[in-house]
């Protein structure tokens, strides 16, 4: 008798790099896929280095026999490095020519040894080899990802400190090419060259090769939000007939309730059931009569939505068919698996058939955004029940909320999950009001449920997808003091990584430039903390025209003034600083995206296309976009017809309050720091060699940079301030005030005499470039800053109040006094 086919589980975890969830996110898996039967064996922490890495690989290919059940997880930092692109001139065939233009890698925990012989990433041949091994001894493979490879993001404007991009960037194409030169010359290299090329593995991964994966800080633990995600969706889903492809609408969906331009995503063999190389098909559901009652087999897990409606087939349809059709099925209740409909049978009447039928989807309700209510208000509940954007929140099936409304002292408050306050209403009836009174309050939170929903714009088809050249530079013009002590300003580009900030009051531009070889139209938009969509390209309503090669500067005003202010988001406190977002559509060809704007003129654009019907719309971009911004559903059918291809761009930064010098700012506003016009020939690290103290004016004659550069030489992580005044005090949260001793004080406590910035740094463990960071002084002729530090988990308060001199170094090594060395060429 034949063995039973096994299952067997490799999980890493490689936690370098500041992450600190990757052994959660195996603990995580190791739950789950030890319900499903897996025999699990881990590589984790120390274990985890190259080496060990491929020898735990290797050891679960040696024991894998046909049909058995394979599964690789890897939680940790990815990296990508990609050759330099050369000019059309250097087209000679060559050895550079003809070799990847990338090369992807993961980072085990000994990457920090690499040197230029001897590589310690796990490059994508090198999986690639592993996995034709592994899938030579049985095809049901499964490899899961949680890192990414080039993200754009290096911190989440929602989640600050509290998430970490899971991608680290570290060498050089050229290193690698000589590096793989060998292994490939002597034949230990022999497999084909990319991961997604093994016709046999699915591959589950965290977000698209340009996105990047996050961790995060949730109930005190840290974790990968897309582990999290897969391993939730993976226990609604045991005992279902599910397929990866089905599975990861779920996972996506959960994903994207936190982080909304992470896309995780399944390649290869997708439509099998999950750790199975059985084929599901997706395309129907069963409905049939139970308890009396007409039920669709299945639920939230697979993207079922309320509003949602299905053509009732007889079974052995393979799709819709007007003609056969029985009935429509329109969602009403949702569960997990099982959702209740409603069925018109049309004008004829009819009854479905006591086995049941195929249901498939003919037009997709937009997701409705829960929302936690005030339990003392039926009123408002009824009006939330109306909304096409909102639903209320279920403990049951709603890992988080969009937004809370709250009764306080005869007003109903609005505030985002992050706790912002973004809108308020006088309701002195209280829970007797009536559902009228409510029309305001929703209608601010339908206003942030649309924004969410602008803000998950990406193209749904392949073939619309726009590959285009455009380049963006965001810029601020903030208001500065320069050395002759008037007021001026200086351009600051803003970076679009999500570390990116602006105070109230500043100015703002785009310069856009198109280095594709076809014309493009790009609609500038804002999206504020509290919702409200503004289009910045206002000018240009079609989108602004940019040919091959050319560039403009959106914002530049007359007599070559540059900037559009920034203003504070209406009916939003000034307390703490608020998230917002510039998103750039970049289209083939001209589209009016006017409708989504958060302004009378957008509802008119709405009623104006609403009026040409379905089967008259421009499709595509603007029926999405009208979808989205109307709440409509979507006709799932095919369109036909040629429609602009698109792409979407999304720079996140932070807005802060105004403040004057000397006033009060609560730590967790302090920005990070930013590099100034006059920074731009700073050295990549701190200088090293000394010389001697200089005054203020022969300082600005060398060309000292007007900074200072703090080294942490400790081996845990710690939180730098560099503040332009010498504080006598720090003022508590709690109103209190402590002494110059700083005792007791902690970082989240903490207030700063502006101006101040922070920024944590790495453990020297991690290399210079993360445990280093340089700190503006604003003015030459301050000629010191004043450090704080915080160390621990908790951040409490370690050093306060040490001067440092323009241009100088000051080095921490967990003692009471700094190791200050003084400027160097």
């Amino acid at each position: 008798m034949p063995a039973k086919p096994a299952k067997n589980a490799l999980l890493i975890a490689s936690p370098i790099g500041g992450l600190q969830g990757p052994q959660n996110d195996v603990d995580r898996m190791t739950m789950v896929l030890k319900a499903r039967g897996f025999d699990v064996n881990k590589c984790c922490g120390k274990d985890a280095t190259r080496d060990g890495i491929r020898a735990a690989w290797q050891a679960l290919i040696n024991r894998s026999s046909a049909g058995d059940a394979v599964v690789v997880f890897y939680s940790g930092h990815g990296g990508l490095v990609e050759a330099p692109r050369k000019p059309e001139t250097e087209s000679t065939p060559n050895e550079d020519h003809i070799a990847p233009r990338q090369y992807q890698f993961l980072l085990p925990t000994d990457f920090e040894e690499t040197s230029e012989k001897d590589f310690r990433g796990i490059l994508d041949v090198e999986i690639s080899q592993l996995l034709q091994d592994t899938t030579t001894k049985t095809p049901n493979v499964t490899v899961i990802l949680d890192c990414c490879h080039s993200g754009r993001m290096a911190r989440d404007a929602i989640h600050g400190n509290d998430a970490i991009p899971k991608q680290l960037l570290k060498v050089h194409h050229h290193d690698i090419k000589s590096w793989v030169h060998g292994p490939k010359q002597d034949g230990r290299l022999g497999g084909e060259l990319a991961v997604d090329s093994n016709p046999d593995a699915v591959r589950i991964v965290a977000c698209t090769a340009r996105e990047t994966a996050w961790e995060y800080r949730k109930d005190g633990q840290w974790g990968g939000i897309f582990t999290e995600a897969l391993t939730s969706a993976l226990g609604e889903a045991k005992g279902r007939d599910v397929s990866w492809s089905t599975l990861l609408l779920r996972v996506a969906q959960l994903v994207h309730l936190e982080f909304p331009q992470q896309n995780p995503h399944a390649e290869g063999p997708h439509t099998r059931g999950c750790f199975s190389t059985k084929p599901v098909s997706s395309q129907a559901f069963l409905v049939k009569m139970e308890g009396g009652i007409p039920i669709l087999h299945a639920g939230r897990v697979v993207g079922v939505r309320e509003g949602n409606q299905y053509a009732v087939m007889p079974f052995g349809a393979t799709g819709i068919d007007k003609g056969k059709q029985i009935a429509v099925a329109t969602v009403t209740v949702i569960t997990g698996f099982k959702s209740g409909v409603e069925l018109d049978f049309g004008p004829a009447g009819g009854t479905l058939p006591t086995k049941g039928a195929f249901a498939f989807l003919s037009q997709e309700a937009l997701y409705e955004w829960p929302v936690l209510l005030p339990p003392e208000m039926p009123a408002l509940q009824e009006q939330v029940d109306n909304s096409r954007f909102l639903r209320r929140h279920s403990g049951s099936k709603d890992a988080t909320h969009l937004a809370e409304f709250r009764y306080e002292d005869g007003e109903v408050v609005l505030r985002t999950k992050e706790g912002v306050q973004i809108a308020s209403q006088q309701i002195p009836e209280g829970q007797n009001a009536p559902v009228a009174a409510f029309d305001g309050i929703v209608g601010a939170a339908e206003v942030l449920a649309k924004a969410q929903h602008f803000l998950r714009l990406k193209c749904e088809n392949e073939q619309e997808l726009l590959t285009h050249g455009l380049q963006v530079e965001y810029n601020a013009v903030h208001q500065v003091e320069d050395n002759t002590a008037h007021k001026g300003s200086a351009a600051q580009p803003i970076r679009q990584d999500g570390k990116g900030f602006v105070r109230e009051g500043d100015k703002v531009y785009f310069v856009l430039r198109n280095t594709g070889e076809s014309t493009i139209y790009v609609s500038v938009f804002n999206v504020n903390v509290a919702g409200r969509i503004k289009l910045l390209s206002e000018s240009s309503p079609n989108g602004l025209q940019l040919k091959a090669g050319e560039s403009c500067t959106l914002g530049k005003r007359l007599l070559g003034h540059l900037g559009l202010k920034i203003s504070w988001p209406s009916g939003v406190p000034g307390d703490k600083a608020v998230g917002e977002h510039q998103s750039l559509v970049v289209s083939s060809a001209q589209v009016d995206l006017r409708h989504v704007e958060t302004t009378e003129g957008g509802r008119d654009r709405l009623a104006e296309i609403k009026s040409r019907g379905p089967g008259v719309r421009a499709g595509g971009l603007e029926e999405m976009t009208y979808r989205l911004a109307s709440g409509e559903r979507r006709d799932t059918g095919a369109q036909g017809g040629e429609y602009p291809r698109y792409d979407v761009i999304e720079i996140p930064f932070t807005i802060l309050p105004a403040v004057t010098e000397g006033q009060c700012i609560r730590a967790e506003q302090l920005p990070a720091p930013e590099s100034t016009a006059e920074w731009r020939i700073l050295p990549a690290s701190p200088p090293q060699s000394q010389k001697g103290i200089f005054g203020a004016g022969l300082r600005a004659t060398q060309g000292i940079p007007a900074c200072v550069w703090v080294v942490n030489q400790h081996s845990e992580e710690i939180m730098v301030v560099v503040s332009k005044y010498r504080p006598n005090r720090l003022v508590l949260g709690a109103g209190l005030s402590a002494s110059s001793t700083g005792a007791g004080a902690n970082y989240t406590t903490t207030t700063f005499l502006s101006p101040a910035t922070t920024k944590i740094l790495a453990p020297s463990s991690a290399g210079l470039s993360l445990s280093s960071a340089a700190f503006p002084l604003w003015t030459r002729a301050g000629a010191f800053g004043v450090i704080s530090i915080f160390t621990g988990p908790e951040k409490k308060l370690f050093i306060e109040n040490d001067r440092i001199p323009i241009g100088a170094t000051a080095y921490f090594k967990n003692e009471p006094n700094l190791t200050i060395v003084d400027y160097a060429d």
